[in-house]
């Protein structure tokens, strides 16, 4: 049985003449962000940070151990202006952590560096700070079913 089709496709109008020769931009970075602890299909993240605590760009600023989540890292370097509830972009009011950027200060918070990541145990990834940074796969595309993990930048 053939799948069922559009005849000759559909074709939209791409309207790139507004944009298609003009250079890529790097965009400066916001003043303020809101950041919301339910990204994704998953379990909202519970939030890490508080009112008037200082982050830093990279932070896990939420986290959550239950199954399908992921940790939240802070866009920007500065200072939680509040955890709350806000108007998500989808129309739903969700927890959010609203950050207000500190002039100037562009500080990162980096992963503690191992000799070897992609070789690490999770006793060992745990040791270093690093699980909150690591997902576990059930498969990877060239192997077995199994729970493996996947390394930070492996």
């Amino acid at each position: 049985m053939a799948l069922a089709t559009f005849r000759k496709g559909v074709h939209p109008q791409e309207l790139k003449e507004l944009t298609e020769k003009k250079p890529v931009e790097i965009m400066p970075l916001p003043d303020e962000v809101f950041v919301p602890l339910q990204q994704h299909i998953g379990v909202p993240c519970q939030p890490l940070v508080e009112k008037d605590q200082e982050v830093k760009t990279g932070q896990v600023i939420g986290s959550s151990e239950k199954f399908v989540s992921s940790p939240i890292h802070s866009p920007i370097t500065g200072k939680v202006k509040t955890v709350n509830k806000f108007q998500h972009p989808l129309g739903m009011h969700v927890t959010m952590i609203h950050i207000v950027r500190s002039e100037g200060d562009e500080s990162w918070e980096t992963l503690p560096k191992a000799d070897v990541w992609q070789d690490s145990t999770i006793d060992v990834l745990r040791k270093y700070g690093a699980m909150e940074y690591t997902t576990i796969v059930v498969a990877e595309a060239n192997s077995l079913p199994g729970l493996q993990h996947l390394a930070p930048f492996s």
